[in-house]
């Protein structure tokens, strides 16, 4: 017995094949007319292809704005990084000063001093460091006066000498309190007078060239709020075209559809490219003749294959019919077996009828009259 089933499942997955070879051979020609020059297009295709061509542009402002949108996001990931970078550059820049502010307050305050050419302006800035200037002058003053009273009362009570002692561990706590806190004085006078112009009217050499860090730092500084300036005016810029490019919406949502539509936009272009080529075939449009002789070797290798099919599925219907018709006749031989068996049964039983009614004719001859045979 044949496997008819097998066979056709196996061509019909062929003809599925060859049909899809029709189809790209349909788009290649559908392509071909595309690609051609205005002026070498035939008009029956024109309005298609001008339609292929406005959805292919579709397609590459599509892509054109997924790319321009990755690269601006990477762009600012970019600037983000760098204006970090330059922040934390000028914060450094900024904690290594402190120690040149400690110099520029400490020549700062022995010129305001020594000079009675500073401008009295400046005076309350170093107020405070005046003040503990002579705080520590004045305690130093009695410490060295409790030194010579202590030389002086060697030979004083120890009570006396207690309190001499005392008093000098006193002054000296003071004193080293306030010259612990002077340094952060002298930079904090320092970090004021530098804001202003005072290097620049002093002009003192000394103060000059402690001040040689802070002008380097300046002139960096400088640089940094530039670049940093340019950076954000370049971000701003970055987000105003990204909006506009992703429809405000964020990065991976703009993408996703964008790419859906580059994805609606290829399977418009297949149905185009493989409906210009169907006119091709249809008009047999001189120009195509390669594509022509491909479109009908599918076309007869599609015709054959059908052939084949009709022909499979008939000899599988043939085979269906078959097995009917042997059925039915071994169910007629059964049938006329049958009835010869009831032919024959039914003779007995003729035979049979017969006996019995010869008999009940002699048995009712001999009965007779019923009623004589029961008087009331």
């Amino acid at each position: 017995m044949k496997d008819y089933q097998k066979r056709i499942r196996h061509l019909t997955q062929e003809q599925a094949r060859t049909l899809q070879g029709l189809e790209q051979a349909h788009q290649e020609a559908g392509l071909y007319a595309v690609d051609l020059p205005q002026q070498e297009r035939p008009p029956q295709v024109a309005p298609l292809v001008e339609e292929y061509q406005a959805v292919r542009q579709k397609i590459e402002t599509a892509s054109t704005a997924i790319d321009r949108m990755m690269h601006i996001d990477a762009r600012q990931e970019e600037i983000k990084r760098k204006l970090k970078s330059l922040q934390e550059e000028r914060d450094t820049l900024h904690k290594r000063l402190s120690g040149v502010y400690e110099q520029i307050g400490a020549v700062a305050f022995r010129l305001f001093k020594e000079s009675s050419l500073i401008d009295a302006g400046y005076s309350p800035i170093f107020e405070t460091l005046a003040s503990y200037h002579d705080e520590i002058q004045n305690l130093e003053s009695r410490i060295n006066s409790l030194g010579s009273r202590e030389t002086s009362e060697e030979k004083a009570p120890l009570l006396e000498k207690i309190k001499t002692r005392g008093k000098t561990l006193y002054f000296r706590n003071r004193k080293n309190v306030r010259e612990n806190r002077l340094p952060d004085l002298l930079q904090t006078t320092g970090e004021q007078l530098a804001q202003g112009d005072f290097i620049e009217q002093v002009n003192d050499e000394e103060l000059n060239r402690v001040s040689e860090p802070l002008m380097a730092a300046r002139a960096r500084w400088k640089e940094i709020d530039r670049e940093r300036q340019e950076l954000t005016r370049e971000s701003g810029q970055l987000v105003e075209e990204f909006n506009a490019l992703s429809a405000n919406r964020a990065l991976d949502r703009a993408r996703g559809e964008r790419e859906e539509d580059i994805l609606r936009a290829r399977e418009e272009l297949t149905t185009l490219s493989a409906a210009i080529g169907a006119i091709v075939e249809k008009e047999s449009l001189p120009g195509f003749e390669s594509h022509l002789q491909r479109i009908g070797e599918f076309r007869q290798e599609i015709s054959h294959q059908e052939s084949i099919l009709k022909r499979l599925q008939a000899g599988q219907e043939l085979e269906s019919i078959e097995k009917e018709l042997a059925h039915c006749r071994r169910h007629q031989e059964k049938t006329r077996s049958e009835i010869t068996d009831l032919e024959e049964r039914l003779r007995q039983l003729a035979g049979q009828e017969e006996a019995l009614v010869l008999q009940e004719r002699q048995l009712s001859s001999e009965r007779g009259d019923p009623a004589e045979l029961f008087p009331s």
